[in-house]
């Protein structure tokens, strides 16, 4: 039997710890207390003489502060590892029904669980209820103090249970002796012990000193829409509508535009369309409206938010989906082993490991008796009966009888279909209207017969007689102008609406004609062709745009530049990034900075940014050495002083401008 005898450790090193933190199952942690060892990852308490006083029951045993010993051990009528206390004898003074057990001065938070919920409370030492199960948290704060929290009402408690203060807040700690840091919204104030505010709900967090508390200030925020502004202090602050959502690295919540809190804090929000916001958790999803409404609690492993509903699931090792509307009503009848995204009103569902659909009203419209489905398109859908193939409608009748076949394409009243070595079109009846062993392609209203090469050998139409190319049909390597480029022999050219070939199957690479312009690619090298196939501008880089307003952008070692229809270089291959903005500037980036150049090529701003991005107004967001200004297309900056951030809201037309905060201040000395 493995032992480990507490009086040779005393003798040895004078302290005794034993494993892990008391957190860990298959631990103990002793003060100079009571001592402890171990048989098979389990615990028990022995005497001062290394004898054992209890057998080796416990995850975990950890001393207190008092003359008793925390114990975690597995209860099976609970089926759940539950906390209470032993004396030095080993018999139990508190109970074993605790999801966990924290002792403070002689005095034990408990938590339990209600209706799926955590719950916390008091007791004393021998396991009398001082303060009810009826809290969000309960936190030690200080010397006969305990914090306990419930929907963002705080109550100050001394040992006994009593209520000392009551004051608003969402969490609280105690920051030093005496004080106690709480938050509210995300804002943080003081207050001491007796609950009097000693610093108001409005700093981003304080910096306890020897001497004194120092309150670190918010960055603050301006919102500029047309004439009218608004200022905030937050950490971050995003638009979403006509509210805001703010605040900090781990907590975020709903604003309006006057400042008021319209939702309770979130780890993270994330709009999903303008009055519809997925929040998380920890681990958890959820969901909020626009007007900071909880429609969904934040227990969901996942939530999938489309067009007004919610794919929701829930479990540990297995998972159960469900499907709810935007006012968090579930709809769906079963627990499904999935739900997936709706097409046509349609959600495919697997239960029972078979596949059906269910309406936006939770209604299995078409049993779960398939063995895959498809989504719906334009009323059909494929699927998969019994290791056959079939389609059906929205009501789930047949359309095309399960048969041994590939379905490829349904149409009005007929499919492109395969079996075997055949592949063919035929009516939803089964009989044959082409057929043919080439690969066949769904075109837009025909059919594609392609060779081994995948070269387009014949085009059928949905009665099966041969048609010349139409204008509709999407040919497989574009099409513009009236012309389509077609691969042949690994060369590629370009057919016009006939079929007849306009571009010779000569080039290694082709693009689509633009302005008249199309660029080729020969021997590694692109250049520039016309409609008369003349080479315009010779192939001389290694990469070419398509000509927009008669500029070209092309790249040489690496670089990227701008050419002309004449070929002349515009703006010469030094940079690594070019875009053109909607008045015919240019924002260049080279050696990672940012700069504008007018249509001839010329520096309007010399690259030095970090970052610039055009304004509707036509200046522009300028970030350099980290802060953030508005210059126009001159460069002259029009703003005056440089922001931590400045970000644009295209919804609203709104700029948010955020400025550093101002320094910490004492609001407290010791």
């Amino acid at each position: 039997m493995l032992r480990t005898s507490l009086l040779l450790i005393y003798f040895f090193s004078f302290s005794i710890v034993f494993g892990q933190s008391s957190s860990t199952p298959g631990a103990a942690e002793s003060s100079p207390g009571l001592g402890f060892y171990s048989e098979k990852d389990l615990w028990g308490i022995e005497s001062k003489r290394s004898r054992p006083v209890t057998p080796p029951l416990y995850d975990t045993l950890v001393n207190t502060s008092g003359p008793y010993v925390l114990a975690k051990k597995w209860i099976t009528s609970k089926q759940a590892r539950l906390w209470g206390t032993l004396n030095a004898e080993g018999k139990q003074v508190i109970p074993f029904k605790y999801m966990s057990l924290e002792e403070h001065e002689q005095v034990y938070i408990f938590s339990d669980r209600y209706q799926n919920l955590i719950h916390y409370g008091l007791l004393d030492e021998s396991g009398k209820i001082l303060a009810n199960s009826a809290f969000d948290k309960i936190t030690y704060v200080g010397p006969n103090r305990f914090a306990a929290v419930k929907s963002q009402k705080t109550k100050l408690l001394d040992r006994s249970g009593a209520v000392l203060a009551s004051f608003a807040s969402d969490s609280v700690r105690m920051l030093k002796p005496g004080v106690i840091q709480v938050w509210l919204n995300g804002k943080s104030g003081l207050v001491n012990g007796n609950g009097l505010t000693i610093a108001d709900l409005k700093y981003s967090g304080f910096k306890p000193g020897d001497s004194d508390i120092k309150a670190i200030p918010f960055p603050k925020w301006t919102i500029v829409s047309g004439v009218d502004s608004m200022s905030y202090s937050y950490e971050h602050l995003m638009a979403w509508g006509q509210n805001y959502i703010v605040g900090n690295s781990t907590q975020y919540w709903l604003i309006n535009a006057t400042d008021s809190a319209l939702s309770k804090g979130y780890n993270r929000i994330i709009p999903q369309s303008e009055s519809i916001a997925l929040v998380k958790n920890g681990s958890r999803f959820g969901a909020i409206n626009s007007n900071g409404q909880q429609i969904i609690a934040p227990v969901y492993n996942s939530l999938v938010y489309q067009d007004g509903y919610f794919i929701a699931s829930r479990g540990s090792s297995k998972q159960h989906y469900s499907l709810i509307d935007s006012y968090g009503v579930i709809k769906s009848s079963f627990d499904y082993e999935k739900i997936e995204l709706s097409s046509e009103g349609r959600y495919p569902v697997l239960r029972k490991g078979k596949w059906g659909f269910i309406d936006s009203y939770g209604v299995e419209i078409i049993s779960a008796v398939y063995d895959s489905v498809s989504k719906f398109e334009d009323g059909h859908s494929k699927v998969s009966f019994l290791g056959e193939n079939g389609v059906i409608d929205l009501n789930g009748s047949w359309i095309l009888k399960p048969r041994n076949e590939q379905i490829i394409q349904l149409y009005d009243s007929s499919y492109l279909g395969s079996s075997y070595n055949l592949n063919f079109l035929k009516d939803l009846n089964g009989e044959y209207i082409y057929f043919t062993s080439n690969k066949l392609l769904p075109g837009s209203g025909l059919i594609l017969e392609v060779d081994s090469s995948d070269q387009i050998i014949n085009r059928i139409s949905l009665d099966g007689t041969f048609v010349y190319r139409s204008e509709k049909y999407e040919p497989q390597y574009g099409e513009a102008e009236g012309l389509a480029i077609i691969k042949k022999d690994g060369k590629y050219g370009m057919v016009d609406v006939n079929g007849n070939l306009f571009i010779a199957y000569r080039y290694d690479s082709l693009l689509t004609f633009s302005e008249g312009f199309a660029a080729m690619m020969i021997n590694k090298r692109w250049g520039y062709i016309d409609r008369l196939e003349r080479i315009v501008i010779q192939p001389q880089f290694d990469w070419a745009g398509q000509f927009r307003n008669g500029h070209a952008l092309f790249g040489k070692n690496g670089k990227t530049g701008v050419i002309n229809q004449k070929g002349t270089i515009i703006i010469r291959p030094i940079h690594e990034e070019i875009s053109m903005n909607a008045a015919g500037l240019y924002i260049v980036k080279t050696n990672n900075k940012y700069g504008l150049l007018d249509p001839t090529g010329a520096a309007i701003i010399h690259p030095r940014f970090e970052k610039l991005e055009l304004l509707p107004s036509g200046d522009m967001i300028a970030k350099r050495n980290g802060r953030y200004t508005i210059i126009d297309v001159e460069g002259v900056t029009k703003t005056l002083q440089r922001f931590l951030l400045i970000s644009y809201d295209k919804k609203s037309g709104s700029l948010s401008f955020k400025q550093p905060a101002s320094q910490a201040r004492i609001v407290y000395r010791f």
